[in-house]
């Protein structure tokens, strides 16, 4: 039996990844992730995936990797769409999926599964097994058919790290024993550190170094990293607690992980050991605070104490504030805004640049390489990452593996694996762009907001039985408010001497036109003129 394996989204980008698993009568979704836009798209949430290649017909079960919001930030969208199509996840991924959900009537039953499960969904046979990453619970995923003809190991996000004490290390016994069951086996791994020449770090290690800064840092120490990092929060909270510190933590997203957590039982309960934000005396002690938002986020707890904003914490030349995280590319910007204004105010500060205190939770080319020296497979595809990723990710493996047939693909590329492989190009459809409470948002809107952010507009409302307008300017330079005299002088001779001879529509065309004229002519360019009548 033929398996096709057709990535729909995150492969040739980070973010929204989705990929649909197909036999003759079943088809199955690994993980529905969100992609967080760009300033292209003028304050869209976020974006995902279009779903129209699944056949409600066939579709048998979703099954999640882990719970990051890149493979987990869209399933609200995809339940509600496929009403009563199981979701398996394991626990942890559970809680979160129901925070997201908030109490939205969702149908679908959720199936549990844990890291030794064989599932039979369908056709397909689907284990997950245990890989290490940078939030508890991540699964790679083997998939097989009832014949065991073909197998595919799916690991978007990992790296191979076997030294791990705080949550279990890559299960590489269990994905062995898998792979030895099917007749041809198909790698799908991730690239996003494939740039990367070494093994990635060790979670260990960083442990070890965010240690030494807490223990020897100033009375007040405040850190950043990813909120769902649980792990590593856990093994800070235990050095500032061996180091007599009381924790106060800024911002929700930690405050959800940390719950999640601790209903999941992967984390002790440090909750003796922390203090609300109220409680802190200037002078009272020492302290660990924890601040959300390590990309620079707008509102974030990490803005609004470097940026000075906080009503508690005002930082000084006293404190330690220490980055336990990377720049995710396209946030440069913000993050190095907040770096200056640090600089700027004397505050000491520590990033993963000048110490070892972030580790990525993707593998680099040593950990594909210890990977494959204790497995072979047939084929083998790069995914998980841009394009360039991908690319150098495909020429790693021919030129250190030339014994395994890789294969490039992209999104839409249909995979037809048996005996050999087979791939065709589907036509692409374009992502979905979601705003505000989860509303869809045609691509043509995004337009006129790119027109509005960048012109301005001229707003004139007609009172038609008066012969009479208002007009009103937005986005426009205050220098234009000297302009109104001549602009509406110009408008009431339009409305004057057109409104005799033509209809309403065409005068107000007319108008329209004017106005575009008048500012070309005065401030070089166009802005949007809009001309309603009441």
């Amino acid at each position: 039996m033929t398996i096709k394996f057709t990535p729909v989204g995150g492969v040739e980008e980070i973010g929204s990844n989705f990929s649909l698993i197909e036999s003759d009568n079943t088809q199955v979704v690994i993980d529905y992730g969100i992609m967080f836009p760009d300033d292209e798209v003028f304050g869209i949430s976020y974006l995902i995936a279009d779903h129209g290649i699944i056949d409600p017909e066939k579709l048998r079960g979703i099954v999640i990797t882990h719970a990051h919001e890149d493979h987990i930030g869209g399933i609200f969208h995809l339940l509600k769409n496929f009403p009563n199509t199981p979701l398996y996840c394991s626990l942890f991924s559970k809680i979160l999926i129901e925070l997201k959900l908030d109490n939205q009537k969702i149908t679908n039953p959720i199936i549990l599964f844990t890291a030794q499960d064989d599932l039979e969904i369908g056709e397909i046979l689907v284990s997950p097994f245990q890989v290490t990453h940078s939030i508890p619970e991540t699964h790679g995923i083997y998939l097989s058919d009832q014949n065991r003809e073909v197998g595919l190991t799916y690991i978007s996000d990992f790296k191979f790290d076997l030294d791990i004490t705080t949550e279990p290390p890559f299960d590489l016994k269990r994905l062995k024993s898998l792979t030895h069951t099917s007749k041809k086996n198909a790698f799908f791994i991730d690239s996003t550190n494939i740039l990367i020449e070494q093994q990635t770090t060790s979670e260990e290690h960083v442990y070890q170094s965010l240690d030494s800064h807490i223990k020897q840092g100033p009375s007040r120490v405040f850190i950043t990293l990813f909120s769902s990092n649980l792990f590593r929060l856990q093994a800070i909270f235990q050095s500032a607690i061996d180091d007599g510190r009381k924790i106060i933590i800024l911002g929700k997203s930690v405050e959800k992980y940390l719950y999640a957590g601790l209903k999941a039982s992967l984390i002790k309960d440090f909750s003796s050991h922390i203090v609300s934000a109220k409680s802190y005396k200037e002078g009272s002690g020492r302290y660990l605070i924890i601040l959300s938002g390590c990309q620079g986020d707008f509102y974030s707890a990490l803005r609004r104490v470097a940026y000075g904003e906080d009503t508690t914490f005002k930082l000084n030349e006293n404190d330690l504030l220490i980055f336990s995280s990377k720049t995710i590319p396209g946030n440069e910007t913000s993050v190095f805004k907040i770096y200056n204004r640090l600089a700027e105010s004397g505050v000491d500060f520590i990033t993963a640049k000048e110490s070892l205190t972030h580790a990525s939770g993707h593998p680099g080319k040593g950990d594909i390489t210890k990977l494959l020296s204790h497995l072979k497979p047939d084929f083998y595809f790069p995914i998980h990452g841009e394009s360039y990723f991908l690319k150098k990710h495909y020429e790693f493996i021919k030129e250190h593996y030339p014994q395994i047939k890789c294969f490039l693909i992209y999104n839409y590329d249909e995979v037809l694996i048996d005996s050999e492989v087979d791939i065709k190009k589907l036509e692409k459809v374009a992502p979905v762009l979601i705003h505000g409470k989860r509303l869809e948002v045609e691509r043509s809107v995004i337009s006129q907001r790119r027109k509005l952010a960048s012109l301005g507009c001229c707003f004139v409302t007609i009172i038609s039985q008066e012969k009479h307008f208002v007009m009103s300017l937005l986005g426009l330079p205050e220098a234009t408010e000297q302009l109104k005299p001549s602009l509406e002088k110009l408008l009431k001779r339009v409305l004057d001497e057109k409104g005799k001879k033509h209809n309403n529509d065409d005068v107000d065309e007319e108008i329209r036109i004017a106005i575009r004229r008048f500012f070309n002519q005065h401030i070089g360019y166009r802005p949007i003129a809009i001309v309603h009548r009441v």
